[in-house]
């Protein structure tokens, strides 16, 4: 569950004047997410050689077991020219030369995930691996038999929020859990963030001291659970 960033590049050192995705990477033993990256090209050396570099597609990725995956090729089909500048070495040269089609392919990446450390996992661990900010909002602390008792929960992070549940908020033999929404929402940097709307309904009379719930989860570069610690008011 800790997030997987894939980018496919191509490297060139002639004019490419279009490219044509002949065959999207299936990708299919992960969850995944599809990101339109908009970057400028780039010039990066590479064994020793200076080429152009730019971005062709994109997914952000998940393995939610252990395990050996693999990043499959994507395969293209590039039309380039090459110019009749001798000190044109990135193709620069307007165009000026023969045109000429490629098919070009990928090679397949193994990626080895491994299991989470089984010992010493918290009772309130969430599943997500990376750093995540949790906030929890209330409406309100007093409340009549019947009232909508309004909660809102927010997680945010780089992990598998799609995987991640409503957690138990609010548990008393007095308060009817009525009902929860979610809405997830994928920004532009690789993060998510997502939201529940919860509504319970008091039925009897109850009154708590106010207190603290905790959401642990998996950070991978220290290998330890973290927890993040939110008040609930009395």
């Amino acid at each position: 569950n800790e997030s997987i960033l894939i980018r496919y590049y191509l490297y060139n050192k002639v004019s490419v004047t279009s490219t044509d995705i002949v065959k999207f990477p299936s990708l299919d033993k992960f969850m995944k997410r599809f990101h339109q990256e908009k970057l400028r090209p780039e010039q990066v050396k590479y064994n020793g050689e200076i080429y152009l570099r730019r971005v062709i597609y994109t997914a952000q990725v998940f393995a939610n077991k252990p395990g050996t995956y693999k990043a499959d090729p994507i395969k293209m089909s590039v039309t380039y020219t090459k110019s009749r500048d001798p000190f044109d070495t990135l193709g620069f040269g307007g165009g000026f030369g023969r045109r000429s089609k490629l098919s070009v392919m990928s090679k397949p990446i193994e990626i080895e995930i491994k299991q989470l450390p089984v010992d010493n996992v918290p009772s309130n661990f969430t599943g997500l691996v990376g750093k995540h900010d949790f906030k929890l909002k209330f409406n309100k602390s007093k409340f009549v038999v019947n009232e909508p008792i309004e909660i809102e929960l927010n997680v945010s992070g780089g992990g598998a929020l799609e995987l991640f549940e409503a957690p138990k908020v609010l548990n008393a033999p007095s308060i009817e859990e009525f009902e929860i929404t979610s809405d997830l929402q994928i920004s532009p940097d690789f993060k998510a963030s997502k939201s529940f709307d919860y509504t319970y309904l008091g039925r009897d009379n109850y009154s708590a001291e106010a207190r603290k719930i905790g959401f642990s989860y998996f950070d991978p570069e220290t290998l330890s659970f973290k927890e993040g610690l939110l008040d609930i008011p009395e």
